[in-house]
């Protein structure tokens, strides 16, 4: 890639290690500290929190229950040494409690607020199945703590590494390891305002709308793997990725904040390109609008209706930054609003056209060569056309 590329913090949400070795340990944190001096991160805002694979489980095979209560505390010891030591931050993980109870840690910033929470503890040798958990006690406990800070204004995110949300992958599979009393958790997070929610173990990235009850957006980003081996049968579908959250704005009536996600990714050495949804992600997600469907497909009406009328193609940007509630809309809900207007506005709509490569939507008619490339409609991101039917 040759664009330059900085950031204010960096978001790591588990699984630094494969085995939780000190050797894995100590190579996994100095590289991640060489990235954040590439982002121009300060060390004191790089924000860990420990997966499944950061569990030194060899350190507890073949106990007996008063050794291996002795030893369960030294399971994230090769990821606590190395973060302390390598980024010479006293207590970068531990200056709360991730490593024991209640297993959780609040870093507060000028802008910001990172909850981090250590959904791997209970992933022991002998639990079955492997899941994530965060006791309710805990859950509890961070309540309390996140009530003593007052930053209305901050920008609040949770970041944990099992998924709390069920998801569907490319290739059917039967997973357990999904976050038990995850719901009680995003209970606390909308009680407190929370924006965004970061997790990992999940290995295809995605970023979802999750309504919480008060009625607030939740942003749940599953950030999929950064430097995995990852299953023969994820090819085709998904790459290794890393993404940058930008954060434009926050709605002064609602609160939701409002922006766009970049994605990265890994296609062959050295080259990191801009992510496609067939490398596991579009390359550039908004976030933080909400419509009605109904409002939403009447404001699209008229913007289409309008535009066509001068011109005989349409590119998203053409739709969206007329208006500030379209610019942030999620690509998903712009893409089922537009199915539903094809009959109705007599249009064919192409997703991921081969052919013609724009940033997220182009509107065109048919009698536009669709074989040909045209430059006036070339874009970053690579998704798709709407052409008006003849």
């Amino acid at each position: 890639m040759e664009e330059s590329i900085s950031a204010d913090a960096l978001l790591v949400p588990g699984d630094l290690t494969h085995t939780a070795k000190h050797a894995e340990a100590q190579f996994g944190v100095s590289l991640l500290k060489d990235i954040a001096a590439i982002l121009g991160v300060d060390n004191k805002n790089v924000f860990i929190v420990p997966g499944n694979h950061d569990v030194d489980w060899t350190l507890l095979n073949g106990l007996s229950d008063e050794e291996f209560e002795m030893k369960k505390k030294f399971r994230f010891l090769g990821l606590d040494d190395a973060t302390n030591t390598i980024f010479s931050v006293p207590g970068i993980m531990n200056n709360g409690s991730l490593f024991k109870n209640p297993y959780f840690n609040i870093w507060d910033r000028d802008d910001y607020i990172v909850a981090g929470i250590n959904s791997a503890y209970d992933d022991l040798p002998t639990t079955q199945p492997h899941y994530g958990r965060f006791y309710r006690d805990s859950i509890s406990k961070l309540n309390d703590e996140l009530k003593k800070i007052t930053a209305p204004d901050k920008i609040k995110i949770c970041l944990i590494h099992h998924h709390p949300i069920q998801y569907s992958d490319p290739v059917p599979n039967i997973d357990f390891s999904v976050m038990v009393d995850s719901e009680l958790l995003f209970d606390v997070l909308d009680e407190h305002n929370f924006d965004f929610l970061i997790h990992g173990h999940k290995h295809v990235p995605m970023l979802n709308t999750h309504r919480l009850k008060s009625g607030r957006l939740l942003n749940v980003l599953c950030s999929g793997s950064f430097s995995a081996y990852l299953s023969t049968k994820l090819s085709g579908f998904v790459n290794n990725q890393f993404h940058l959250i930008e954060i434009h704005d926050k709605d002064s009536a609602s609160e939701d904040v409002k922006g766009i996600i970049k994605s990265w990714a890994y296609k062959s050495t050295p080259i990191w390109e801009k992510s496609s949804p067939s490398l596991g992600i579009r390359h550039i997600l908004p976030f933080g609008s909400e419509l009605q469907p109904h409002e939403l497909q009447k404001k699209l009406t008229v913007e289409i209706q309008s535009i066509f009328s001068t011109k005989s193609f349409i590119k998203v940007s053409d739709i969206t930054n007329k208006d500030p509630l379209l610019k942030y809309i999620p690509y998903s809900t712009l893409i089922d609003s537009l199915k539903k207007l094809e009959q109705s506005l007599n249009f064919e709509l192409h997703v991921d056209t081969p052919k013609i490569r724009a940033v997220s939507l182009i509107i065109k008619f048919t009698e536009y060569d669709t074989k040909k490339v045209y430059p006036e409609v070339q874009d970053q991101g690579g998704i798709g056309s709407l052409e008006r039917a003849a």
